[in-house]
C-alpha cells in the first residue's frame, strides 16, 4: 500500500478504534463529549504512528496486522483513560452524574 493510501487508510482506522474506545469506556452514551471520541482516535492513531516509526510491518496481505490494529486499542484505551483521569473523571468518559 502507497504511503500517502496506508497513512488516509490510518487515520481511518484511528477514528473507528477511537469510537470504540470511548464507547468502551462511556459511563452513558446520551452524555458522551465528542472531546472523548478525539482523544481516543488521537491515542488510536498516536499507537499506530509509532509501530510504524519502531518498524513494525502494519500492512499484510490481506490489510491491517492484528498487533497493530491491537496497539491501536490499547492506547486509544489507556490515552482516553489518563486523559480523564487529569480531568478528575475517574476512569470512565462522558459527563459524570455529579457534574449534571
Amino acid at each position: 500500500m502507497g504511503s500517502g493510501m496506508g497513512t488516509v487508510a490510518l487515520v481511518l482506522v484511528a477514528l473507528v478504534v477511537g469510537w470504540l474506545g470511548a464507547l468502551l469506556l462511556v459511563r452513558d452514551v446520551a452524555r458522551l463529549e465528542f472531546k472523548d471520541f478525539a482523544i481516543a482516535a488521537t491515542g488510536a492513531l498516536t499507537g499506530a504512528l509509532v509501530m510504524v516509526r519502531l518498524g513494525v510491518e502494519v500492512w499484510g496481505e490481506s490489510g491491517l496486522r492484528m498487533p497493530v490494529l491491537m496497539a491501536m486499542a490499547g492506547s486509544a484505551v489507556l490515552t482516553l483513560i489518563s486523559s480523564n483521569l487529569l480531568r478528575g473523571r475517574g476512569l470512565r468518559a462522558g459527563i459524570s452524574a455529579a457534574r449534571i
